[in-house]
């Protein structure tokens, strides 16, 4: 069994203070999508069966999430997919979401 860590984009939609993905990234002001084809390739180097991380950036903010989501689902060496978000992926509502193993990564701030 093998695991693809899918870093779907660099950017994201929040300016957390242990990371820098948002201060370094150049996609603030645009929608980022996922080459289709380029990841119908990459599934296809792998022979066995596969565990999937999405992850980023925040691919809450992707413009074809859904698309992403049923290339993988179509695949059948993917056997488990799983998706990491600052919660904006839940805010989209998507009917897959309940599908996938889903966690959001979310920091709350306490000043004392």
């Amino acid at each position: 069994m093998y695991t693809l860590d899918l870093l779907i984009s660099k950017a994201c939609n929040q300016d957390c203070y242990y990371c820098n993905v948002y201060k370094n990234t150049k996609f603030k002001d645009k929608t980022p999508e996922v080459d289709i084809d380029f990841l119908k390739y990459a599934l296809s180097c792998f022979d066995f069966n596969l565990n999937v991380i999405i992850g980023g950036g925040e691919p809450g903010i992707v413009s074809n999430l859904d698309e992403v989501y049923r290339t993988l689902k179509d695949t059948k060496k993917v056997k488990n997919i799983r998706l990491l978000s600052n919660g904006q992926v839940r805010l989209n509502d998507y009917d897959w979401l309940k599908d996938v193993d889903y966690f959001d990564h979310l920091i709350q701030e306490n000043n004392f």
